[in-house]
């Protein structure tokens, strides 16, 4: 996770690692490949198993049909637990900032009035 990631971004990379071992291991399928069988572009292939997109319970039931998959429940599971950390993480961070980090960052620079920034 890098220092700009929300739990939810590293959730959602996780989700798509388990897609990527579900078409690699199971299925051996190419990106290309299962794109066609679940007629989607490829390149949708890589964004949901890199974690740039968030697939649907739609996507991820034709996903494990397509690779003969019986973990469907459990992927969904994750699915909606990935989107609810996200709308988790969005809700707090609409406060701006100062919200994220708690009580103890709300009063960290309150007693200053002047701040010098360096590069």
């Amino acid at each position: 996770m890098t220092r700009f990631d929300s739990p939810a971004a590293e959730a959602r990379r996780a989700l798509g690692a388990r897609l990527r071992r579900l078409r690699r291991r199971a299925a051996g399928l190419t990106g290309r490949a299962l794109g066609e069988l679940i007629d989607i572009h490829f390149t949708r292939v890589s964004k949901f198993e890199n974690g740039a997109l968030l697939p649907n319970d739609r996507r991820v039931r034709a996903w494990c049909a397509a690779c003969d998959a019986e973990g469907e429940a459990d992927l969904l599971a994750t699915l909606h637990a990935v989107d609810s950390a996200y709308v988790e993480w969005h809700t707090r961070v609409v406060g701006g900032m100062k919200g994220i980090g708690g009580p103890a960052a709300a009063t960290a620079y309150d007693g200053f009035t002047r701040f010098l920034l360096t590069s």
